[in-house]
């Protein structure tokens, strides 16, 4: 699907294109700001990389597959930015983080954004666009700031709700409720450490656009980018922070397990100890000789239990005055 817009043309509102000729007309008068955006496109949107903008094959075909890590190549008349865009699921630990690829053209003036899959960072710069055309109106790097911007702050709802769930699942090893801990743990862990690999490269993509380390990029839109790389690097640091309550929480919970099993241990022991005594008693007197004292005694079996239990009870008071149960 293409999506097309032309931001600060003649009447200086945003107007929307409907083909690929309407396209091509306003890449070649150079009126304003041009955005084209394809979403999961097809072989022949694909083809028209090449035939209205001309950009190189190798980006293009980067814009095919999935690329590993974010990067910025620079080319005589454009700038090819790969980016990563996180999209959860509204399920309760996000195990099911999606890690989407953002590729962005930008020229001198236009901005072409491709994705394999809708976007919803994409689709809420359009909304907002439409409504505030001046924006993208001042050049194609304000629009890729405001894309960017979207991109980086898309991950503060997810670095929330980690938080409070790393706040539930210590209260509940606190409180002893270990029943799905460990599985919740690792699935949390799971997802930030795919998102960190995915926004480490992308914060040092944001941090060459904000010290103009490329072209394309103006004096005035490089303070902007410089309050994104800002906010990057906050993210990247709560990352590390949600990434160190997991160890933590995982140390924590691993050390009341060993505790609860050394609890279990000392009873076992405690069990075994007052016992030992009472099968030592019970074995000498089960012995089969015949000239044994004590066999032909009539209270003798009584004497035995009652020897059996102070000897027992005995060991029980101990334990308790020594704090061991």
């Amino acid at each position: 699907m293409v999506r097309a817009f032309l931001f600060g043309g003649r009447d200086g509102a945003s107007l929307p294109l409907e083909d690929e000729s309407g396209i091509e007309r306003a890449t070649r008068r150079g009126e304003g700001v041009l955005w084209v955006d394809l979403q999961a496109p097809e072989e022949d949107e694909f083809q028209m990389l090449s035939r209205v903008f001309h950009f190189h094959p190798l980006s293009i075909e980067d814009c095919r597959a999935y690329s590993e890590f974010p990067k910025v190549d620079e080319f005589s008349d454009y700038l090819f930015v790969v980016t990563h865009y996180v999209e959860c699921a509204a399920d309760e630990t996000c195990d099911r983080l999606s890690i989407g690829e953002l590729d962005i053209f930008v020229g001198q003036a236009f901005v072409v954004t491709v994705h394999t899959r809708p976007a919803a960072i994409v689709d809420r710069c359009i909304e907002r666009f439409r409504e505030h055309p001046e924006t993208p109106a001042m050049g194609p790097d304000f629009l890729v700031h405001a894309l960017l911007d979207e991109l980086v702050d898309a991950f503060v709802p997810l670095l929330d709700r980690w938080d409070d769930l790393l706040e539930d699942t210590e209260e509940a090893l606190l409180m002893g409720r270990t029943g799905d801990v460990l599985q919740r743990l690792t699935a949390i862990r799971r997802s930030i450490l795919r998102a960190r690999k995915s926004f480490t490269p992308t914060r040092e993509v944001v941090g060459r656009l904000a010290r103009r380390d490329v072209a394309f990029i103006s004096e005035q839109a490089a303070w902007y980018f410089r309050d994104v790389s800002d906010h990057a690097l906050r993210i990247h640091g709560m990352l590390d922070s949600a990434r160190d309550a997991v160890a933590n929480l995982f140390e924590l919970y691993m050390s009341m397990s060993s505790h609860r099993a050394n609890l279990v241990m000392k009873r076992l022991t405690i069990v075994a100890t007052v016992f030992l005594p009472l099968t030592f008693i019970a074995g000498v007197y089960g012995m089969n000789f015949r000239y044994m004292p004590e066999l032909e005694w009539r209270y003798g079996y009584l004497m035995a239990w009652i020897v059996m239990l102070l000897v027992g009870g005995g060991f029980l008071v101990y334990f308790r005055r020594r704090g061991w149960f």
